[in-house]
């Protein structure tokens, strides 16, 4: 079974800018590293139904930017902190999952 380190560097470094748990020490594991994975856990769940319940213009404005961030870290060592622009967006995404299904649609 392949690890985490086994995978090119190139899809490591995403990975790590999306981790649900920091990677600083102190705050890797106890009880910071449960508050982070209990709030980050549901809300890139939340975020993938509310993307997926959007209409695709919406869809696309809202994914752009979070797929331009992690074409960046492909190039750089991502980190948890880097994400922090990315809040709102994933925030809107998951509000979206409790939408009726075409709510995002420009008609």
């Amino acid at each position: 079974m392949q690890g985490a380190s086994d995978l090119p560097r190139q899809v490591r470094r995403p990975l790590r800018l999306l981790n649900v748990i920091p990677h600083a020490p102190g705050y890797s594991s106890g009880v910071t590293a449960w508050i982070s994975l209990l709030f980050m856990g549901p809300l890139y769940v939340l975020a993938g139904v509310g993307a997926l319940r959007l209409a695709p213009p919406a869809r696309r404005l809202l994914l752009a930017p979070i797929l331009a961030t992690l074409a960046v870290h492909v190039f750089i060592l991502g980190s948890v902190r880097y994400r922090l622009p990315l809040m709102p967006i994933l925030a809107v995404l998951a509000g979206a999952a409790w939408l009726p299904r075409d709510a995002g649609s420009c008609r």
